[in-house]
């Protein structure tokens, strides 16, 4: 069941109408009868929609329209498979569809201080490449919490699964379809978003997971790098393991041949025989494990170096851009939601010296392999005790962890530092309300800020599950947001005059050379950290270099 906090319902005044490019639209105003009211257009094409000859097509510009266009419910999901934790209701509310290339923009009534407008967030959403949508992130919970800040808000949806990631690495089928999407959207909000009040060249983006890692990689690619100025990457970035699928064209062929589709040597014949095949038949089953085929962490599907959007390898693409002013971070026990039972001390402990033993590989160092090994299940748990269950489950959780961001995370927020160029801000958010899991609770070995619990409380949305908030949960979703809106309006989380009040006291500052480790934890009394997860992610890094 949708939450009205989340998902506006029942009957609300219409919004101003908008003339975009393309058309007219009008929406609904959400926020009304008070100071600061705020209008909501949702279901805005910026594309053509990918059906018929225009799947596996480069999006293509919305046609023009005559009249009025009205804009006042969400579009349709993107074609993918149901989650399993997924709430019933909310499935047969919001069916899925091929035409999704749809996006929402939330935008203040009132007059901007600055002649540009307001700065502008777009969000791009997560849920490995597979699943999810706008929907989830909500409409009311944005214009309460992100507008009335003063900030324009965009939200999008783009191609998932093998829709938005089909390879063959010939020109019978672009590749990264799913990220020629997301900048489709942000050339529409260049060229629209003026006219809703926002400042084109005063754009950020924001993701988190999978949106965390495709916002990272927009700010490499020459197609999409010059379309925003700064971005906040959850969760995910394009340092992690996951972030490009090393064999996207073989594991097509394979996702295919499981459906009866042999590849027989011709592309075009292969791209055109999938053309005549219903939607569902592309759905692929969203994780729910952490997975690591061949010892790496690899999603089903997910972007490629395919000489277009990434013209060179990721590394030289960051070394030739300054980069942009970023904050970027995840949620204090990320390996919760990858950690599944059974829960024993026997499979815990295999678990945990599995994951060391692939993080801190042999062939790097022999000599010192052993004893970099010992220091870090140590840092982990007490091995020379008999350790209880709890104390193994959370090990395993914290390495899983680490085999997911937070080697991974820390690793970009390292070479920023060391590049020395625009800002990074590192965060830990490590707050959660022990209600907000929902079945997924159940299964978890304990419950503390795992995955999604950043992204809940930046927007005051619900994404695990739907729970009744408290004045603290409130107090951390004001809090989280008004960082994030800072950081949209001044490029500086701490505000305009470099302090914000409901840090009390605290300073959120950047990473540098001397203090890469330092990080804002987000709690119920935040604080400054200097060190990240007591300096194992870092320790992981070390050994590694030791090949270099």
């Amino acid at each position: 069941m949708t939450n009205p906090d989340v998902i506006a319902e029942g009957d609300f005044p219409s919004s101003r109408q908008v003339k975009t490019k393309y058309g007219v639209v009008e929406g609904r105003r959400l926020i009304h009868g008070v100071e600061k009211e705020v209008d909501a257009f949702q279901g805005i094409p910026f594309a053509k929609p990918p059906v018929e000859k225009l799947r596996f097509e480069l999006p293509q510009p919305p046609e023009s329209w005559e009249g009025v266009k009205a804009t006042k419910a969400f579009a349709l999901r993107s074609q993918q498979d149901i989650f399993p934790y997924e709430d019933p209701e909310f499935t047969k509310k919001y069916p899925v569809s091929e035409d999704s290339l749809y996006l929402n923009v939330f935008t203040p009534c009132w007059k901007s201080e600055s002649e540009k407008g307001f700065p502008v967030l777009v969000y791009i959403h997560g849920g490995a490449f597979l699943i999810d949508s706008s929907i989830k992130y909500g409409d009311i919970c944005i214009c309460r919490n992100i507008c009335r800040k003063d900030v324009v808000c965009v939200t999008i949806q783009y191609r998932l699964g093998l829709l938005g990631f089909m390879a063959t690495g010939d020109d019978a089928c672009p590749d990264n379809l799913a990220l020629w999407d997301m900048t489709e959207a942000l050339k529409w909000v260049k060229e629209n978003i003026a006219q809703f009040n926002g400042d084109p060249d005063n754009v950020t983006i924001m993701g988190q997971s999978a949106g965390g890692v495709a916002v990272d990689l927009l700010s490499l690619s020459p197609h999409s790098r010059d379309l925003f100025t700064k971005y906040v990457a959850m969760a995910g970035n394009a340092t992690c393991e996951f972030s490009i699928h090393e064999y996207m064209i073989e594991e097509c062929r394979l996702k295919m041949e499981e459906r009866g589709i042999i590849y027989k040597g011709d592309s075009k014949e292969f791209i055109k025989e999938l053309r005549r095949l219903p939607a569902d038949v592309f759905n692929i089953p969203a994780p729910t494990k952490l997975d690591r085929p061949n010892g790496r962490v690899q999603l089903s599907v997910g972007p490629r170096i395919d000489g277009k959007f990434f013209p060179k390898p990721l590394a030289e693409l960051r070394n030739e851009t300054k980069g942009k002013p970023h904050i970027v971070g995840m949620a204090g026990e990320e390996g919760l939601l990858t950690s599944m039972p059974p829960w024993t001390v026997e499979s815990c402990r295999t678990l945990v010296q599995s994951n060391i033993a692939g993080l801190i590989k042999e062939k790097v160092s022999p000599t010192k392999v052993r004893k970099t090994r010992n220091d870090i299940i140590k840092m982990l748990v007490d091995i020379k005790k008999e350790e209880s269950l709890d104390a193994w489950c959370r090990a395993l959780v914290q390495s899983n962890g680490d085999v997911f961001c937070y080697i991974d995370t820390q690793k970009h927020v390292l070479e920023r530092a060391e590049m020395g160029h625009e800002p990074c801000y590192f965060y830990s958010f490590d707050y959660y309300n022990p209600d907000m899991f929902g079945p997924l609770g159940e299964e978890m070995a304990y419950k503390g800020s795992t995955h999604c619990c950043d992204i809940t409380y930046a927007f005051g949305t619900r994404i695990l599950a739907d729970f009744k908030f408290t004045e603290l949960d409130q107090k951390i979703t004001d809090l989280w947001s008004t960082l994030i809106t800072n950081f949209v309006k001044y490029s500086d989380p701490n505000g305009p005059d470099g302090e914000e009040p409901l840090l009390n006291g605290t300073k959120w500052e950047p990473v540098t050379i001397d203090q890469p480790q330092k990080h804002l934890a987000v709690n119920k009394e935040s604080k400054v950290k200097l060190i990240f997860k007591d300096g194992r992610p870092m320790k992981y890094i070390e050994y590694e270099r030791l090949e270099c």
